[in-house]
């Protein structure tokens, strides 16, 4: 943790108005790194900033708060490009439940067989034989290719 501070937040474009409230400045120590999308992307200075209306918190667990929320973007993120879940089938709860058993064990069959993190090359190859678009042959050939 490097600061815990109530500031007030002002604009610089004047058609906005200034927030009526205070809000709290957590700045908590992260590793610098470059931008992973080379120019185009934000470099990290080593000082993660959270602004949060929750003054009634430590500040570790707001740190601690977003941490934990990180992780599930992250779920969520290779639920939807990796494991190809970025449509939904179903609108019911039960064929949402479905899907996201059926990507799962996909992508542990796929870690099991090939000792591998599953790409997302490798699970539309899956979803191909399933649908059948592809035989078990080409399948086969395909997961044996990437061991």
């Amino acid at each position: 943790m490097i600061s815990d501070e109530i500031v007030d937040l002002g604009w610089k474009a004047k058609h906005r108005t200034r927030p009526d409230h205070s809000v709290r400045l957590v700045c908590v120590a992260v590793k610098p790194h470059e931008s992973s999308r080379g120019t185009l992307g934000p470099h990290c200075d080593g000082v993660l900033r959270l602004v949060t209306n929750r003054l009634d918190l430590p500040a570790e667990l707001i740190a601690e708060m977003y941490r934990l929320r990180w992780v599930i973007e992250m779920f969520f993120r290779t639920f939807k490009q990796l494991l190809g879940c970025g449509h939904l089938f179903s609108d019911k709860h039960n064929g949402v439940e479905i899907q996201a058993y059926c990507a799962m064990i996909v992508c542990m069959l796929i870690l099991i067989y090939t000792g591998e993190k599953p790409n997302r090359a490798m699970y539309q190859m899956v979803w191909y034989y399933l649908i059948g678009l592809a035989s078990l042959k080409e399948l086969e050939g395909f997961i044996r290719t990437r061991r």
